[in-house]
């Protein structure tokens, strides 16, 4: 099992401490998601609020651990990241899965240190497919799954790519 907190050194040397999320987080995540970029929020959530409402934060922290599970990034106090899936209802072996990153930290290896820490997590869980709908010019994204030679699909002009948590 792993233990929470954990350090990782991003490319530019950057330690950042990942955890699970809690409730404890809503601040900071709303902070987090005001200071994302347009095409940040966009690229997340393709229809994104303006704002994060007190309904969608309590559902972005308050998280069971088991149907949803998310993890949070931070440096000193600031929210750099979040990775999170939550269980298909029509078969509890199938996440979907998210990642966010802060527009500042793009580039500096936090995405793939968070799927690959969402995807451990979610492996002790025993999910064993985490699913990603990704917008087809989510590039950034898109290389991080690279690693794993996944193939893709679309489905209503959105790249669908399934991880495989078996191997």
């Amino acid at each position: 099992m792993s233990t929470y907190p954990k350090k990782r050194t991003l490319k530019n040397n950057k330690s950042v401490r990942i955890r699970p999320i809690n409730a404890s987080d809503k601040l900071t995540l709303y902070e987090a998601y005001e200071h994302l970029s347009e095409h940040s929020r966009f690229m997340r959530f393709f229809l994104p609020p303006k704002h994060l409402n007190d309904k969608l934060l309590k559902y972005l922290t308050e998280v069971d651990g088991y149907t949803h599970i998310a993890l949070i990034a931070c440096i000193q106090d600031k929210v750099v990241g979040v990775a999170r899936c939550i269980r298909l209802l029509k078969d509890m072996h199938i996440a979907e899965m998210a990642v966010t990153v802060a527009d500042d930290y793009q580039g500096q290896g936090l995405g793939r240190i968070l799927v690959t820490e969402l995807k451990e997590l979610a492996k002790q869980k025993d999910i064993q497919i985490l699913r990603a709908y990704i917008h087809p010019e989510n590039h950034k994204l898109r290389n991080i799954f690279k690693k794993w030679n996944l193939q893709s699909k679309y489905a209503e002009g959105t790249l669908v790519l399934d991880l495989e948590l078996n191997n």
